[in-house]
């Protein structure tokens, strides 16, 4: 079921993760996710942007080498640490 964005660029697993994340439908995509017997960085993103471990899915996404996914949780991390101050 996910092979296709497995191969596409955008959207990208991390994108949809931070749609659900944002819609507080984690444990849906989740499910999907667990579902998926492909391991993949992408997927490893996605489940802890889904955790709110953003600083994780920062690291993973850094090693894909993927710039506007790695800004987009820059950014969405500087807005958490913005809230919190």
């Amino acid at each position: 079921m996910l092979l296709p964005a497995l191969c596409e660029p955008f959207p990208n697993l991390a994108e949809v993760a931070w749609l659900f994340h944002d819609l507080g439908r984690e444990r849906d995509f989740t499910a999907v996710l667990d579902a998926t017997p492909i391991p993949s960085p992408w997927i490893d993103a996605a489940r802890a942007i889904l955790g709110d471990e953003i600083d994780v899915a920062i690291r993973i996404l850094e090693q894909l080498g993927h710039p506007a996914s790695l800004a987009h949780a820059r950014r969405r991390a500087a807005e958490r640490l913005a809230r919190e101050a």
